[in-house]
């Protein structure tokens, strides 16, 4: 072999080892840019963007434990407490040693889904103490709160942190959030519009935002926040309803209803879509098909208010008198239910926080208005206040029977049995 044919193949040799070098450093290098990413996202309180980050990341480091705890997070902020809970798992398999992160993350779930009593008092020791994760503290306590009508108390753990980090983005949109539920649309307002001033992607308080102008009727305002949320979720069937509720209010009828057209060849029982046409069609005076419209949006969701209010008004305008009488009557109840949930959000839950009939009766509200999911948490809220507590039982037993799960079911039944009276 020639001297140039031997410096050729030692050349080629060290190409090849760094390319088999270069691989595993590229990929490390991808796997920190991701990581990063991740993380930036999560400041920004936006983890549903922060999960596919974290989740490349495994890809590369699939057993590094600070991953499964990052993505236990970022689920949970998410609402996904299932995904949060095997990730908390997968990282006490990794490192069984690393109780008390762990077992904060676990507190912060309990927390954020409402289970205050078992929790709160250590979580709000922490933020006296000015724990570094106070602002995370704050914001499951807060959701918690607000998950379970307790308004007031939401709004003093605001107060709290708005104290320390008046311009924090998911503070004053958790606090708009709190106005909203009160009705009190000019102070939520104040809050979204603040929020998009210090981040204008935050989607989720720009359509937090279009609600509140549009239950104040400021519809010329609302419409450019929702054609700029369109570009971003264009498979958002409930921005659809929103766009095309907001177009025919202002004139431009067409559009609507071809919005509401495509999104039902799509979603053929989404009740708000349904109930859409037949709101345009009672303005236009054609009584009869925004009947049929409205009918079909009932049997969707027989306890929306303006479904039934506008079923109502069609009713009557048809000269149609006994069955106007009797959607009267269910509307009243309807009325009565959303009047009562108001009642117990904005003063009863925070003065009662541990009475377990009140749990139960938000329960046997929600369980009317279809939030049969909703509901079965509040009565299983109620059993953790009073296990006795015999019409909860009877719910649940109730539910898990309708739902195929007897074994449950026949568990509840038989807690009711055992309960001569109920507390």
């Amino acid at each position: 072999m020639t001297r140039w044919a031997r410096r050729l193949t030692l050349i080629g040799i060290v190409l090849i080892l760094l390319s088999l070098l270069a691989i595993p450093l590229g990929r490390r290098y991808w796997g920190q840019q991701q990581l990063d990413q991740g993380l930036r996202q999560l400041e920004r309180y936006q983890p549903t963007k922060a999960i596919p980050h974290f989740a490349n990341c495994l890809r590369v480091w699939p057993n590094r434990a600070g991953l499964h705890l990052l993505l236990a997070q970022a689920h949970r902020q998410a609402g996904d407490f299932d995904a949060a809970e095997h990730h908390l798992a997968e990282h006490r398999r990794l490192a069984p040693d690393e109780d008390a992160p762990r077992a904060l993350e676990l507190a912060l779930m309990r927390a954020q889904n409402g289970d205050l009593e078992s929790v709160e008092g250590q979580l709000l020791d922490r933020v006296y103490n000015q724990d570094p994760k106070s602002p995370l503290i704050l914001e499951a306590l807060i959701q918690g709160n607000l998950r379970m009508y307790r308004v007031t108390s939401a709004l003093s753990s605001l107060g709290l942190w708005l104290t320390h980090e008046p311009d924090n983005p998911r503070a004053l949109f958790l606090r708009g959030r709190a106005w909203e539920s009160v009705a009190a649309y000019s102070r939520a307002v104040a809050d979204y519009s603040r929020v998009l001033e210090l981040d204008d992607e935050q989607d989720e308080a720009r359509l937090r935002l279009t609600d509140c102008l549009i239950q104040q009727t400021k519809f010329t305002e609302a419409l450019p926040h929702l054609e700029q949320l369109r570009q971003t979720r264009p498979d958002d069937a409930a921005l659809v309803v929103q766009l095309a509720h907001v177009k025919n209010v202002l004139g431009q009828r067409e559009e609507a209803e071809t919005l509401l057209a495509e999104l039902l060849e799509r979603q053929p029982e989404h009740a708000p879509a349904l109930r859409g046409r037949g709101q345009i069609a009672f303005q236009a005076q054609q009584f009869a098909e925004a009947e049929g419209w409205l009918q079909q949006a009932l049997q969707a969701d027989p306890w929306d208010r303006q479904s039934n209010y506008l079923y109502l008004q069609c009713l009557q305008s048809q000269g149609k008198t006994q069955q106007a009488a009797q959607q009267s009557e269910r509307l009243k109840q309807v009325e009565r239910d959303i009047t009562r949930l108001i009642e117990i959000s904005t003063k009863e839950m925070s003065d009662r926080p541990r009475d377990a009939s009140l749990h139960y009766e938000v329960g046997a509200i929600q369980r009317r208005m279809g939030q049969i999911e909703l509901s079965r948490r509040w009565f299983h809220s109620a059993l953790l206040l009073d296990p006795k507590h015999r019409a909860a039982h009877q719910a649940l037993a109730e539910h898990y029977q309708q739902s195929g799960e007897t074994r449950l079911a026949d568990y509840h039944r038989r807690q009711a049995e055992q309960v001569v009276t109920t507390p």
